[in-house]
């Protein structure tokens, strides 16, 4: 065999699943058709650390809740920047005000703690710059906000200098089941394996030919906002809106926000600035420092091992929490490889991130140097 496990995809999940098993004695590669890794993250500054507290399905708000528990011993590993931020959910109309209620008995009956149902007075105590005329709020102190991009990219540096493969430029053609194991062919080598985790999932092949993924898809804008607010914003704010169109507003470091715009169809630039003015006052142009456009999906994700005993998993779907999720489901995928292959952890595993600068974080005299 040329390999023990490969790995298919080298997006967050993929980069995840290789740091865990980097810990361990196998001989593991990572095929990604892009020419970088963590291209399924979107480019921004921040993203949300959830809790589990907006998921209907119970699976995906418990695998957000264990992630986000992960998530600070991580940061402090990768020496990335990851805040723990209070994360209030909005309602300023009465179909909104029910949704909420109904989601609060929900976050109740799972056993959620650290959260709260304020009143529009109690909004104010917590978030004193909200000049909305709120009727009620979801408060949680479970959530916060981290760099996605450099968890991702963490992950994979870690996973290579432990030893994992990556194979960039590849695309996976098709993965065929052989007497013991797997052929995987791609558009430039052929590799036999002992077992495949499929982290891209939606293309047929041998092994898995009904592999279709249903997509529930909307558009989401982000704007980077730079302005001196008289009482900046302490919380992450979010809202529920008509047809479940939201805006989040994401505080971050040095007077930023982070804005995003979810909604059915994609939006102007001016369209957005007037959505945002409702939240910040006297914005303008000259306030927008970048802007990106991406999509919000709300997909079921799904750790298929209904192929186990042929060695084979899948990781199905995509879920805009999925930042959160991805510490939780390569543990959960981990522990299936390792009882699978029975194998051991390496006594050499390091650890740690290799040193790295940011030129526009770096004072003028730690330029010079």
């Amino acid at each position: 065999m040329d390999y023990d496990v490969l790995i298919l995809g080298g997006g967050i999940i993929g980069c995840a699943i290789s740091y865990e098993l980097s810990k361990y004695n196998l001989n593991i590669a990572l095929i990604e058709k892009d020419y970088d890794i963590a291209n399924d993250v979107a480019p921004i500054d921040y993203s949300i650390v959830y809790d589990g507290l907006e998921c209907e399905d119970i699976s995906l708000s418990k695998l957000e809740f264990a992630g986000s528990k992960i998530m600070s011993d991580l940061a402090s590993k990768f020496n990335i920047f990851f805040e723990r931020k209070g994360y209030l959910l909005l309602a300023d109309t009465k179909e909104g005000e029910k949704k909420l209620i109904c989601m609060y008995n929900k976050a109740l009956n799972r056993g959620m703690e650290n959260i709260q149902l304020l009143d529009g007075e109690e909004v104010q105590k917590v978030e004193p710059n909200l000049e909305k005329n709120i009727k009620k709020a979801i408060y949680s102190k479970n959530t916060g906000i981290i760099s996605p991009y450099d968890l991702a990219i963490s992950y994979g540096e870690i996973a290579c200098d432990n030893g994992v493969n990556f194979k960039l430029g590849e695309e996976v053609l098709d993965i065929e089941s052989i007497s013991k194991g797997f052929k995987v062919v791609t558009n430039k080598n052929k590799f036999t394996c002992n077992m495949v985790l499929n982290t891209t999932p939606g293309k047929n092949y041998s092994i898995d030919r009904e592999n279709k993924v249903n997509r529930n898809v909307k558009y989401l804008k982000y704007f980077s906002v730079e302005k001196k607010l008289t009482k900046p914003y302490n919380n992450i704010i979010s809202t529920i809106g008509e047809r479940n169109n939201k805006t989040y507003i994401i505080p971050g470091k040095e007077n930023k926000l982070l804005v995003g715009l979810k909604n059915d169809k994609k939006i102007s630039c001016e369209e957005g600035l007037q959505k945002i003015s409702g939240f910040i006052k006297n914005l303008s142009e000259e306030n927008i420092n970048d802007f990106y456009d991406s999509h919000f999906y709300d997909d079921f994700l799904i750790i298929d091992d209904s192929l186990i005993d042929e060695d084979y998993i899948k990781i199905i779907g995509k879920h805009y929490g999925q930042v959160t999720m991805t510490p939780a489901i390569a543990n959960i995928v981990c522990k299936t490889v390792v009882n699978k292959l029975n194998c051991r952890l390496k006594k050499d595993f390091m650890d740690k991130r290799r040193e790295f600068y940011k030129f526009r974080e770096l004072s003028n005299e730690e330029r010079k140097k």
